[in-house]
């Protein structure tokens, strides 16, 4: 992991106070709103975290894949039989069923709290969805699921409730995108393409441990997928 931090403006209050001071000298209005606009995409990309603003501590592999062979660690889940879900052509590819059930791959050794997972995702342009859970068990999961035009998180299960929309936060259908997720002492992170795009605590019912398993209501592959046992994963000062 990068752990050079990346600072997009050395000080952005004094930017911004040196920019203000501009729009009320300048008295034309396209001149004004153009250094208001200016302004504000550069507080907005001052306040962007990324993940090489973080550094995990005392990381250990946990399993490591690129797909290039079937080492028989995943399996299909009894959830879902109408699908095609595969391993083959360098990656695990989950294509939809029928029904709302779709297909799923599990993987077979569970996992959860302090630990980081990471892999790429690949849609299909013309139905832009992965769909991933966390967590997954008999009492829940944590789901997230992944569109271009939005990022749709909840859990559930008997004792655990919990629903998010991030709106005009998403992938890119047709091309690899990079996931990571970080859950470290029972806190979400969710990285998309190296920028972070949502944290939140373990919604409370569900287990510290679970199943990491592909669902396939639309379909879409998986490659590189690495997970690593953490001991810290924090922001760089």
């Amino acid at each position: 992991m990068n752990t050079q931090k990346n600072f997009i403006l050395i000080n952005p209050i004094s930017t911004l106070i040196h920019g203000f001071w501009l729009i009320i000298r300048f008295r034309g209005t396209e001149m004004r709103l153009l250094l208001l606009s200016l302004l504000i995409s550069l507080a907005l990309a001052s306040c962007t975290l990324k993940l090489e603003d973080f550094r995990a501590y005392d990381e250990k592999p946990l399993y490591s894949t690129d797909f290039s062979q079937d080492e028989g660690k995943f399996r299909n889940h009894p959830g879902g039989t109408d699908g095609i879900t595969e391993i083959a052509d360098g990656a695990l590819h989950v294509k939809g069923g029928p029904h709302e059930l779709g297909s799923h791959m599990e993987l077979k050794e569970p996992f959860g709290d302090n630990t980081i997972t990471s892999f790429r995702v690949k849609t299909i342009k013309s139905d832009p969805e992965a769909f991933i859970n966390f967590f997954m068990g008999r009492r829940g999961r944590l789901a997230i699921i992944l569109r271009d035009t939005n990022i749709h998180i909840f859990a559930d299960g008997p004792e655990a409730k919990f629903n998010r929309f991030l709106q005009k936060k998403g992938i890119t259908g047709g091309e690899w995108n990079d996931i990571t997720v970080a859950i470290v002492n029972l806190e979400v992170m969710l990285f998309v393409d190296q920028i972070l795009v949502s944290s939140f605590k373990v919604p409370e019912g569900l287990p510290p441990q679970g199943h990491l398993n592909f669902e396939g209501h639309s379909e879409f592959w998986i490659d590189d997928l690495k997970i690593r046992n953490v001991s810290r994963f924090e922001r760089l000062e």
